[in-house]
């Protein structure tokens, strides 16, 4: 994400150029927090509510890639992390704990004007990118 994320702001800039734009958005996802914070002051206008993959048995952080493809070292549970790291954005919701292959997950996430999937669909089952697409 911290290598990505100017060129993806960069390329949502072009797609959704207006400074004023307002709505609401979600980033599946947003492991560190790294992607919201570039995108939440690149679009002050749209409220942010970041998402993450929280495992029901918590992962040695030297095991998170193998079992979970997560990087980046977490304060404590996935969304304590995303709150701490996104706690300076006033434009951003705290987070949620999503997982794509619960049929549901969309509910948790409310309606949105724009859903942000960046550094997911690479690193997850097959099943979660059929998923997201189906939510």
């Amino acid at each position: 994400a911290l290598r990505n994320r100017v060129p993806i702001l960069k390329a949502l800039l072009k797609l959704l150029p207006n400074e004023e734009l307002i709505g609401d958005a979600c980033e599946v996802g947003a492991g560190t927090g790294a992607l919201l914070e570039v995108l939440a002051p690149g679009f002050p206008g749209i409220q942010w509510l970041p998402t993450e993959y929280v495992p029901q048995d918590p992962v040695e952080v030297e095991n998170q890639w193998a079992a979970h493809g997560k990087i980046g070292r977490r304060l404590g549970s996935e969304l304590e992390t995303l709150d701490a790291h996104l706690q300076p954005f006033a434009n951003v919701l705290p987070s949620v704990a999503v997982d794509l292959l619960d049929e549901n997950w969309f509910e948790a996430v409310g309606s949105l004007d724009l859903l942000v999937c960046c550094n997911v669909l690479h690193v997850s089952p097959w099943a979660c990118s059929e998923a997201l697409f189906e939510g």
